[in-house]
C-alpha cells in the first residue's frame, strides 16, 4: 500500500457552485501519483459524512473529473456510504485507488470504525489517499482537533480517537486557513492546539503539502511544520521534502 496523506489535493474550485480542475502539482504531487497509479483505475471514495447521499455523488464525481483532466484514467469510480457499506466494505481489495473523504473528523471516525475500515484495509495492494480529515484519520491515535462552535469547551468532546493505525503522525490541515479562525473565544490552532501539543507533536500543513508513506518510510512533501510544547517550527519548505 502506498499512502498520501494530504491537506487537500486541489481538483475543484471553491466557487459557489464547485467546479471540477486538474490536482493541485506543487511539490511533486501529481507526478509522485502518477508514480503509483495504474491505467484505467478502479477507485472508490469512503465518505465522511455516510448520509449525504447527493453530496457525496457530487464529490465522487467532481473528484473524478479532476483525476481524469490531471492524466489519471479512471475506469470506474464508486462510493462508499450509508446505501452500500454493508456490502462494498468486504470488497475494497479489488480497488486500486481508495480516497478517504474530509469533513468533520469524529463523524468520519465513527463511521470507519461502524464498518469495520481497519480491518478490511489489511492487505489492500493500492494507492490510499487521505484527504483533511481522512488524513487525520489514518493516525494510530487521532488527533480530533475541534472544530465546530461549542466543540473546544464541551466536557465530554472526545479530542484523541482510535484510527487506521498507519502512522504516528498527527496532521493539523489547511494551516493557510485554519490559523486565522476563532472558535469558541480562542485561535483554532494558536491556542487551542497549542494547548493540546504539550506533550504531543502535530505536523501541521497548508494545502498542497502531504505525507507520502512507502514501505513504512514517512516523507513530507512541501511547507510544513511541527507544533510541540506551544512552539511552531517549520521543518520543509515549497517545492522540497524532508
Amino acid at each position: 500500500m502506498v499512502i498520501f496523506m494530504t491537506s487537500s489535493p486541489g481538483g475543484h474550485t471553491w466557487d459557489e457552485v464547485q467546479q471540477p480542475e486538474p490536482l493541485d502539482e506543487s511539490n511533486d504531487f501529481v507526478s509522485n501519483v502518477k508514480k503509483y497509479w495504474k491505467k484505467d483505475s478502479k477507485c472508490i471514495t469512503l465518505a465522511s459524512y455516510p448520509e449525504r447521499y447527493e453530496v457525496n455523488d457530487m464529490e465522487r464525481d467532481i473528484m473524478r473529473k479532476a483525476f481524469e483532466m490531471s492524466g489519471l484514467s479512471v475506469s470506474t469510480w464508486d462510493v462508499c456510504d450509508r446505501r452500500n457499506c454493508d456490502k462494498v466494505i468486504d470488497k475494497l481489495q479489488e480497488y486500486d485507488y481508495i480516497l478517504l473523504s474530509g469533513g468533520h473528523v469524529p463523524t468520519e471516525n465513527a463511521f470507519y470504525t461502524e464498518i469495520g475500515l481497519k480491518e478490511a484495509l489489511k492487505g489492500f495492494d493500492g494507492i490510499l489517499m487521505g484527504i483533511s480529515a481522512g488524513t487525520m484519520n489514518c493516525a494510530k491515535v487521532v488527533y480530533s482537533i475541534p472544530e465546530l462552535e461549542g466543540e473546544s469547551i464541551a466536557p465530554g468532546y472526545k479530542r484523541y480517537l482510535k484510527g487506521l493505525g498507519f502512522t504516528d503522525i498527527n496532521i493539523i490541515p489547511h494551516y493557510q486557513y485554519l490559523k486565522n479562525i476563532v472558535l469558541d473565544g480562542r485561535l483554532m490552532i494558536k491556542d487551542i492546539a497549542g494547548e493540546d501539543s504539550y506533550g504531543r507533536e502535530f505536523l501541521v500543513i497548508p494545502d498542497g503539502s502531504y505525507v507520502l508513506i512507502e514501505n513504512n518510510m514517512e516523507t513530507v512533501y512541501g511547507e510544513a511544520y511541527i507544533f510541540a510544547e506551544g512552539v511552531m517550527t517549520q521543518i520543509c519548505e515549497r517545492g522540497k521534502c524532508e
